[in-house]
């Protein structure tokens, strides 16, 4: 008979393995990322390009787009006028994010750390708002020290921000680890 024991404990942030897989996501200021990226909508899609080392409007570039919707394209046009818009790739805020403490879950090969998303310098009225009425999971490895993967849901439904009502919310990042300088995107 295989018996499985499964711990849940309190865990301060920044402690333990966290600590390690905290400083992965810690990105320094100095490195920057081109990518590519697919922005999509219920009726249209736009593909582009973003390369730090290019200056002014060709550093973010339309590649491909199909559909019309004006709210897409100002997203777009919003990240595009941003001063580093590579930055959405790292979760260089985490820590704060993540509050004074944690409730880890341990399941075994991962731990499950449930959190009260706290806004940090980096978060805008809408993250604010969110912050408010999301549940946040974030899963660690205890062994290999880093983050799996972060996951925001809405538990139950709510009145939307600017009316109307949010009855599903599901947002997930899959962070991978770059094994020759070990940091966590």
């Amino acid at each position: 008979m295989m018996l499985n024991l499964l711990i849940t404990f309190t865990l301060a942030t920044g402690t333990g393995p966290m600590d390690s897989a905290l400083s992965a996501t810690e990105a320094p200021k100095t490195l920057r990322a081109a990518f590519t990226v697919e922005l999509k909508s219920g009726t249209a899609t736009r593909l582009y390009e973003f390369d730090p080392r290019k200056k002014g409007a060709e550093r973010w570039k339309a590649l491909d787009h199909d559909g019309d919707d004006d709210e897409l394209e100002a997203v777009a046009a919003a990240w595009a006028a941003e001063s580093a818009p590579d930055g959405w790739l790292f979760p260089d805020d985490l820590r704060a994010s993540l509050g004074q403490q944690v409730l880890v879950d341990d399941k075994g090969a991962a731990w499950e750390l449930a959190f009260r998303h706290t806004p940090s310098r980096n978060d805008g009225e809408y993250d604010v708002w969110a912050a408010q009425r999301l549940a946040a999971t974030a899963w660690l490895d205890p062994v290999g020290e880093r983050f799996l993967r972060i996951d925001y849901t809405l538990p139950h439904s709510v009145p939307g921000p600017e009316g109307g009502t949010l009855v599903r919310y599901d947002q997930s990042y899959f962070i991978k680890t770059e094994p020759r300088w070990g940091m966590s995107y």
